[in-house]
C-alpha cells in the first residue's frame, strides 16, 4: 500500500553523539537491537549505548521476530538490518548545525481507548456502545502530541521527532504491507515543509483509532491530524 521505512535521526554536541531510530514493524528482538547497534556503530562510531531502536508496533509489516505463526525470513533479515545500520550511518554523515526546540499540543480526534466496563463487572477490549450492556470506559487516553524540532540557522524546518500513543493497526485484518498511520503522518508532514520525520510511539497501553462510541478514525484522517498537530507543536516550540 505504501512504503515501510526505518528512520533515523541522530544528534551530535561537542563530539558526543546519539541517535534514534524508528522501525515500521511490531516489535523488534533484543538480538535484533544489539545487531543494528553494533553495525551502526561499526559504520560510524556512535556507541551502541547511545543508540535507540525501536518499532512503530505497526501491524502490517515484514514479519523480522516470531510472532503466532510468522516466522521471519532469514535472507530479507540480513539485508534488513544492515539497511538498518546503514540508516543512522546515513544520518551521521549528512548531519549539520542546528537549533532544536520542544513543543506539545494536544489531539483529541485519533485515539479512543478500547477497553469498556460491561455491567455485569468484566471488562471488553474493542467494546461498543450500541450494547446495552456497556456501563463506561475503562480508562483514559494520552491526547499529547510532543516534537522535537530541528531548525537550521536560518529558520528552516529540517526535521522532527514526533511523539503520540496510539495502536497503527489500521490493516491488521488483510494482507497489505503499510506503514499505517505513522507513514501518513512522513507524507503529510514534508507536504508541510518538514522534509524528515522520527514517530515514536507513547505508552499506547489501549489507544486505538477503533472507537467504542462508533466515531473511528480512519488512516488518512489519523496521519492527517497528527501531521497538522505537530506542525502546531513545532510552530509554539521552544529553543533547548
Amino acid at each position: 500500500e505504501d512504503p515501510i521505512c526505518a528512520r533515523a535521526a541522530v544528534f551530535g554536541q561537542k563530539g558526543v553523539w546519539a541517535g534514534v531510530l524508528q522501525l515500521d514493524v511490531l516489535s523488534v528482538t533484543r538480538g535484533l537491537v544489539r545487531g543494528i547497534r553494533n553495525a551502526a556503530a561499526a559504520l560510524c562510531g556512535i556507541p551502541m549505548e547511545h543508540l535507540l531502536v525501536c518499532a512503530t508496533h505497526n501491524h502490517a509489516g515484514p514479519a523480522v521476530s516470531r510472532f503466532w505463526d510468522a516466522e521471519p525470513d532469514s535472507g530479507y533479515m540480513a539485508t534488513w538490518a544492515a539497511q538498518c545500520a546503514h540508516a543512522i550511518a546515513q544520518a551521521h554523515r549528512d548531519a549539520v548545525e542546528a537549533e532544536l526546540s520542544f513543543g506539545r499540543t494536544f489531539e483529541w480526534r485519533v485515539a479512543a481507548n478500547r477497553r469498556v466496563v460491561m455491567r455485569d463487572g468484566t471488562v471488553r477490549t474493542h467494546g461498543d456502545f450500541s450494547d446495552p450492556k456497556c456501563l463506561a470506559l475503562e480508562g483514559p487516553i494520552d491526547p499529547e502530541v510532543g516534537v522535537l524540532a530541528a531548525r537550521a540557522p536560518e529558520g528552516q524546518l529540517l526535521g522532527m521527532i514526533v511523539n503520540y500513543a496510539c495502536h497503527p493497526t489500521h490493516h491488521m485484518d488483510d494482507d497489505a504491507f503499510s506503514a499505517g498511520f505513522p507513514g501518513v503522518l512522513a507524507n503529510r508532514l514534508a507536504g508541510s515543509g518538514c522534509p524528515n520525520m522520527v514517530f515514536l510511539n507513547g505508552a499506547f497501553g489501549n489507544m486505538h483509532t477503533i472507537n467504542p462510541i462508533g466515531k473511528s478514525c480512519n488512516l488518512e484522517n489519523a496521519g492527517t491530524y497528527l501531521a497538522e498537530a505537530a506542525m502546531t507543536a513545532a510552530g509554539q516550540a521552544a529553543p533547548l
